[in-house]
């Protein structure tokens, strides 16, 4: 694995002094209450609640953002695939068909 891998896959937030707090602030919740499964590159981590919902762990208020709550980890890939990606189906090249050149 990378080192990106090994600090962001499974995050110990116990381990790492880290606070687990629930949308309203107040809630702790536990490593065995989330699983992390990558960050965003600036501190924030993606995490896997048990009912199976995704949420972003936000490291400035140590919070799952309210905001941020996927009904799983397919609905949180293709909501982040469509915000990234420009809406339609994409420039048109010489043979007609998006990519192709």
């Amino acid at each position: 694995m990378s080192s990106v891998e090994n600090w962001s896959y499974a995050f110990d937030f116990a381990a790492n002094d880290c606070r687990l707090l629930d949308c309203d602030h107040e809630t702790e919740l536990s490593d065995d209450d989330v699983w992390s499964v990558g960050t965003d590159g600036g501190g924030d981590y993606l995490v896997v609640l048990t009912d199976g919902r995704v949420a972003v762990w936000f490291h400035e208020e140590e919070v799952l953002e309210p905001h941020t709550r996927f009904d799983s980890l397919d609905v949180f890939s293709s909501g982040r695939w469509s915000a990234t990606t420009p809406s339609g189906p994409g420039p048109r090249t010489r043979r007609g068909r998006p990519g192709l050149s």
